[in-house]
């Protein structure tokens, strides 16, 4: 699917947004016998105008190994997406001159990857991407609840990287192409399907100018 210049954004506040709230995502490389990725929860975090992505592979995973670093690599963040059925459009009532389609968002960041495998880097990595999804103390789990030699063990079968950011670009296909009735039918809609996260966020660009 390629998306019409409507759809993309360089909005990079928005862009940012998406990813961290949707931080399971793929990191996509190039080797020497072609495309590798691997899906995995990823952190990007923003330091003035510097971006990163990190994550961490096990060392069994080959995407490490075989991965081309003179060449850059990719991160893909997906926020919430879901099938748009003909049906649910209200300017055309036989409904003969729409066509299926998917709504959804997505945010991609390009840069240069670097792996690391220093036992102290790790042991931050992990604890950060751990305080993300845990709750708080004292019910949430972190590292330091476990023996070191445990923790040490563990983290000899991995290796973390640094994705540093050159780009970010994002597609938000939500339905901007159609005019308001429809827009306001396909959120009702997904609304009864149980798609409320993105009719949510469709409902939040109503505003936006129909072309």
């Amino acid at each position: 699917m390629s998306p019409a210049k409507l759809f993309y954004t360089d909005d990079i506040p928005t862009l940012i947004a998406i990813a961290k709230e949707n931080p399971f995502g793929d990191l996509v490389t190039v080797g020497a016998n072609g495309p590798l990725t691997t899906a995995i929860p990823l952190l990007i975090t923003v330091d003035g105008d510097d971006v990163m992505v990190q994550g961490h592979l096990t060392r069994t995973n080959p995407q490490w190994r075989q991965s081309r670093l003179d060449l850059e690599a990719l991160a893909v963040f997906r926020a919430e997406h879901s099938y748009v059925s003909p049906r649910w459009y209200r300017t055309s009532a036989d409904n003969q001159h729409h066509v299926p389609t998917w709504n959804y968002s997505r945010v991609e960041a390009v840069g240069e990857l670097e792996f690391f495998d220093d036992a102290n880097d790790l042991l931050t990595l992990v604890t950060t991407l751990t305080a993300k999804f845990e709750p708080p103390a004292p019910t949430g789990w972190s590292p330091d609840q476990s023996p070191d030699d445990y923790i040490s063990a563990q983290l000899k079968a991995i290796v973390g990287f640094n994705l540093r950011v050159r780009e970010l670009r994002g597609i938000r296909k939500l339905s901007q192409n159609k005019p308001l009735e429809d827009r306001k039918a396909v959120i009702a809609s997904l609304d009864q399907i149980g798609e409320t996260t993105l009719a949510s966020t469709m409902r939040s660009l109503l505003d936006t100018t129909n072309d």
